[in-house]
């Protein structure tokens, strides 16, 4: 199997979604990105292998996110999608806009003679923000009425965004 040998596969870079709008409802969805091995040029050097991602045009100088990092006889990563909405707001990017990504490989071969291979593939990702994981109830019909600094959570359900109150309700508002 030349793959296993890597002498002479080119760096190939795959993504399992090109358009991606992530959604609250579908945060268990993945993207996943697969690759060939690259070459060592029969060298028998191991290869590791990094995958970042930025936003287009940027020099990976400082990557959104990094999702591998120096792993060797690794071919696939996944991320998703409401770990990859949380990380890229984080990043400093807003919710609910349209960003073109791209996401890069970099192949480097432990023998310092055999230069690093990269491959690169472009995405575009739509944000979204997420549903609070807490929710308050305040008012003239719950137990502590207008008194925001006493206000009562509500008890988050097993689906997001999904809150339960169980208790006396006075009349009111």
């Amino acid at each position: 199997d030349p793959s296993l040998k890597n002498v002479d596969n080119e760096l190939v870079l795959n993504v399992s979604d090109e358009n991606v709008e992530l959604e609250e409802r579908l945060i268990g969805n993945e993207l996943n990105f697969t690759w060939s091995s690259g070459t060592n040029r029969g060298t028998g050097a191991a290869i590791k292998y990094t995958l970042e991602i930025d936003l287009a045009g940027n020099d990976f100088s400082d990557p959104l996110l990094t999702l591998v990092e120096g792993a060797q006889n690794q071919y696939l990563a996944s991320i998703d999608h409401g770990t990859l909405n949380y990380r890229l707001l984080n990043s400093g990017l807003e919710a609910g806009n349209t960003y073109e990504l791209e996401a890069r490989l970099t192949a480097e071969v432990t023998d310092a003679s055999i230069e690093d291979q990269v491959s690169k593939k472009a995405l575009s990702v739509v944000t979204y923000k997420p549903v609070s994981t807490t929710l308050f109830i305040v008012g003239d019909a719950s137990p502590n009425e207008w008194d925001i600094s006493n206000a009562v959570e509500l008890t988050a359900a097993n689906q997001r965004g999904v809150f339960i109150y169980e208790g006396k309700l006075n009349e009111g508002n």
